[in-house]
Order: structure tokens, then sequence, then C-alpha cells
């Protein structure tokens, strides 16, 4: 099951890094993000969130690589790092995730489906991933307390919280 395959990622590696894609655009030298997606980087892996669902859910998968999805011709396919916005220190070498939460979870053959995902990690930091229409909104507490003033109160949510 691809759920216990994301788990098992997550407990054995260390999340190195957090990305965004995009796009350079050479002319007016400006980096265009496409916050549609959003990589963890952990060992080998990466773990890719994409915003699906008219941007109102989570597909999480696995890839060995960041895939770029660039369709403007002539701008060159990149990424930003992010982990320094998002993570309270990231010279702590134990960013190993101890706790994930997921929203109304469904497994799919080689996904997972979530409406938001919660991660503790180790050293007690907190990354909420939030899609929406403009992207993944990526953030700590603050992030998952905005998502639930704004959620819709009367959607039932099922919670999945997951100890690794």
């Amino acid at each position: 099951m691809i759920k216990h395959d994301i788990i098992k990622i997550l407990k054995e590696n260390k999340i190195e890094n957090i990305y965004y894609t995009g796009c350079f655009d050479m002319e007016d030298q400006d980096f265009i993000i496409n916050s549609n997606y959003v990589y963890f980087k952990l060992g080998e892996n990466f773990i890719c969130f994409e915003a699906i669902e008219s941007y109102s859910k989570l597909e999480i998968s696995i890839t060995d690589s960041i895939i770029y999805r660039n369709d403007i011709e002539d701008f060159i396919d990149g990424k930003v790092e992010i982990s320094d916005l998002i993570l309270k220190s990231i010279l702590t070498d134990n960013k190993v995730v101890q706790e994930i939460t997921f929203y109304n979870l469904f497994e799919k053959e080689n996904s997972i489906i979530t409406n938001v995902l919660a991660c503790v990690l180790n050293d007690k930091d907190y990354i909420f991933l939030d899609p929406g229409f403009l992207g993944i909104k990526v953030g700590g507490l603050e992030q998952k307390e905005f998502w639930e003033k704004n959620s819709n109160n009367n959607e039932k949510i099922n919670i999945e919280e997951v100890c690794i």
C-alpha cells in the first residue's frame, strides 16, 4: 500500500529540503513559482504534493526526482528551496517526521489523497500543507489555524493520525 511506503520513507529519512518548482524567465530575470507542486527531499526519494480537484485536495506520491511541469516556451525549469522560510531551525540535523495527520484520507494505487496534511517533526517543528486556489500554502501552526478558521464547518472530516 502506498500509504505505508510514504510513511516508511518519512520514518527512515530526514527532510533534507522542501521545494516549490517553477521556471525562470531569462528576459525579465524572474522566477515564476508553480505552487501547485511541493516536494520534500528525503534521502534518495522525493515526496510530491500536488494540488488537485480544483485545488481543494492534496495528492501525495513518491518519485525519485523532481518533475517539472513548465509549458512556457523559452523559460528554464527550476526549483526554489523553501525550508528556511517554513522551518524554525534549518540547522537542526534531525528533521524527521514523528507524527503525520491526514484529513479525509483516500488511497489510490500509486498515491494518496487528503484535504490537508500536518507533520510534527522530532524537534517539535510543524509543517502544514493547505491546497488552495493559488496553490499549496506551506506553513506552520499559523497556517493550520488559518485553515481551521476558514474551512467549511459543515464538512465531515475524518482525521487519521500516524505516530511514526
